[in-house]
């Protein structure tokens, strides 16, 4: 009897591993400037907001990280255990884009330099170097949420 309690458990964890492996929680979601859509993780706890994209070779040209905030403030960025450069934009609670950032480099030297807007931010998007420039982002340009969006 002990034996088959034990087959039935490991078999619930495998189980329980493979619906993991199958369905995972941090599906990318598609975001959108304009015709420019992109295929993020999003970040909406403390936790995920602190290891943001850190310790990445590399990132796609259509993909990133977006953050959602509690509420609208000064969101800092800094870019400490990042291998990669990355653009970097905030937006409004209406998500227009209040400040851009672009081809900022990963931090070399203690103490890392901080990064943000003088406008209060809700949003902040992580793209790859050169991605507002390639696809001409400006200010007060709105972002738009794919329609599957998921977070």
């Amino acid at each position: 009897m002990r034996k088959y309690f034990l087959v039935i458990i490991v078999v619930l964890v495998l189980f329980l591993i493979s619906l993991t492996v199958l369905f995972p929680e941090d599906k990318a979601s598609e975001i959108c400037f304009d015709d420019d859509c992109f295929e993020v993780e999003v970040a909406k706890t403390s936790e995920e907001h602190s290891r943001g994209l850190m310790l990445r070779e590399e990132l796609g040209l259509d993909s990133g990280m977006l953050f959602i905030f509690s509420g609208e403030g000064q969101q800092l960025f800094w870019m400490k255990d990042m291998l990669i450069p990355l653009d970097i934009v905030w937006l409004n609670q209406d998500l227009e884009v209040v400040y851009i950032l672009q081809d900022v480099l990963p931090c070399e030297e203690d103490p890392c330099p901080v990064y943000g807007p003088s406008e209060p931010a809700l949003y902040v998007v992580e793209l790859s170097a050169g991605t507002a420039s390639r696809i001409n982002l400006e200010l007060f340009d709105r972002l738009t949420l794919g329609r599957d969006f998921r977070y």
